[in-house]
């Protein structure tokens, strides 16, 4: 296949499951008491709790220092992400324990701490050597332990990957549980070094919540609140939890949650997002919102609370019914806020394209695509490729734009070094063993076009040991994405084509999207 053909990339954002949705794989009615990983796994949480009960007394964390800045200069997080994710930690080793002395001593408040941590939790595969060596010569750093934990944390997250649990790889799944066995012992670790380790315990919580174990959660939270009751952290991280919940009766619980949270302290900012939700179930229930009541409801959110969440709600409303002008507006408010957030400035990308304002949509995608977009990188990638919009083919260019894909483990930039290897382009040599690899890796990451480059090359041992069934669940997970390709493959294999996923009728669909929320969350039912 040419790098034309096989250089198809996917043209729209990926779409974030919000909540719960992205949180677990396994239950309390899916072997997590048998599973070896899994039983690893809940025996760091309990370890964990018994650290936080003996430690020495210690009188809440109250004082909050506010303050106005929030996240790095644009340039200056970008600068920063790209040396740790080549593996130069030195700027995080200099700052970050120093921040969290002051938070400590409330010198300093938690925006303080991940205005200072933001450039460094990522994937970084690379800045895992660096990370292992701050923590052997320094072991007992509270900072040293909590970087490596959460880059290892995110490491398993980026494993995980975007498909739903069927149609994700084993071997994926069994390296998520792996990553987060180790990130689970670097926080447990990091307890007994603070007096208040807000963060390790929020961390915590999320791989708890990953792995099914509803009860340890729990009691993690409980330990951490009396430790600090008006963390924005730990509250972000716990509340999943209720939004399961949700049509089973317990919408006084999150109600009384949210109650608690906000006596104990915790910002609007924090708790904007819940009270959203449980606005919209007390007036509606289970039932759609009206057309004509989305925008209505959302500019009045947005007016009274002035958050994150509200605007970015209303934008999203304001996009979905056509008001581009408005979205943007709204958008730049969130920005403002928030100006390192690949969502947020995918999304002006977006608007930006809609309103047919060229100029300013290019500069939106080039910001995106630093900031890490998968789908803004592929644009670009496309573009030059094809020559869109005005682009001229340079191989030159389009080999930078895919090994800075590839380096952030992008789907979009291994697909493409993965492309160049096989056709020996832009100064590739001419290998499919090396191109296999950066299929994989794609493929694994939900690619459609590598999931049938790799499952054809699987089929038909081009490069690789043959290994049909396992070509199979590649080609028909491209299949599911409609690629027209992948359908045609199987069909020539003779296999079935009416029960792939895509096709199912809306009512399916949508029983399909409810079952996969009961498979994330069905263990956590219960109270707070």
């Amino acid at each position: 296949m040419k790098l034309l053909t096989k250089l198809i990339i996917v043209s729209a954002p990926v779409v974030a499951i919000i909540g719960v949705a992205i949180y677990t794989f396994s239950d309390a009615t899916n072997g997590k008491d048998t599973d070896p990983g899994q039983v690893r796994i809940g025996k760091a949480l309990k370890q964990a709790i018994a650290v936080l009960d003996a430690l020495p007394p210690v009188a809440p964390l109250v004082a909050r220092v506010e303050t106005v800045q929030t996240s790095l200069p644009f340039e200056e997080f970008i600068a920063q992400s790209a040396r740790v994710r080549q593996g130069d930690i030195s700027q995080i080793r200099r700052d970050f324990p120093s921040v969290l002395q002051r938070f400590e001593s409330a010198a300093a408040s938690e925006a303080d701490v991940l205005r200072i941590f933001s450039a460094a939790v990522g994937p970084h595969q690379k800045a895992l050597p660096a990370l292992d060596k701050w923590v052997a010569e320094e072991p007992n750093s509270y900072a040293a332990l909590m970087a490596r934990g959460t880059v290892l944390h995110k490491l398993g997250w980026h494993q995980r990957g975007g498909e739903y649990i069927p149609y994700t790889p084993k071997e994926n799944l069994q390296e998520m549980t792996r990553l987060h066995i180790l990130a689970a012992d670097d926080f447990v670790s990091a307890l007994s070094k603070t007096r208040y380790p807000i963060m390790a315990v929020a961390e915590l919580i999320g791989i708890a919540m990953a792995n099914g174990w509803k009860e340890e959660s729990k009691k993690l939270f409980l330990a951490g609140e009396r430790l600090y009751p008006a963390s924005d952290s730990l509250f972000e991280s716990y509340a999943p939890i209720l939004y399961t919940e949700w049509g089973t009766g317990s919408v006084p619980a999150a109600q009384a949650f949210l109650r608690r949270a906000e006596e104990n302290g915790v910002s609007l900012e924090a708790r904007s997002h819940m009270a959203r939700h449980l606005q919209r179930i007390e007036k509606y229930g289970h039932r759609a919102v009206p057309d004509g009541e989305w925008l209505a409801r959302a500019v009045s959110f947005s007016e009274q609370h002035n958050t994150v969440s509200a605007w970015s709600e209303r934008a999203s409303v304001e996009k979905g019914q056509g008001r581009f002008e408005d979205a943007l507006e709204s958008l730049r408010r969130v920005a403002a806020r928030t100006p390192n957030s690949v969502d947020v400035m995918t999304d002006i990308a977006e608007v930006l394209q809609n309103l047919n304002r060229p100029d300013d949509f290019k500069l939106a995608m080039r910001r995106a695509a630093d900031l890490g977009s998968d789908w803004a990188q592929g644009e670009i990638i496309y573009d030059m490729i094809w020559q869109r919009k005005g682009e001229k083919r340079d191989w030159d260019k389009i080999r930078v734009e895919c090994e800075a894909s590839a380096e952030m483990l992008n789907r979009s930039g291994q697909n493409c070094v993965g492309g160049l290897y096989s056709d020996g382009l832009a100064g590739y040599p001419k290998d499919d063993s090396k191109a296999i690899v950066y299929f994989a890796l794609a493929a694994r990451q939900g690619h459609y076009q590598a999931q049938h480059d790799y499952g054809w090359m699987l089929i038909n041992g081009m490069s690789v040991k043959a290994d049909r069934e396992k070509g199979l669940f590649y080609m028909r997970n491209s299949a599911r994405q409609q690629f027209q390709p992948a359908l045609n493959k199987l069909q020539q294999l003779g296999e079935r084509t009416d029960n792939l996923e895509w096709k199912l009728t809306p009512l399916e669909d949508a029983r399909r999207k409810f079952d996969r929320l009961r498979d994330r969350g069905a263990a956590w039912l219960g109270r707070y």
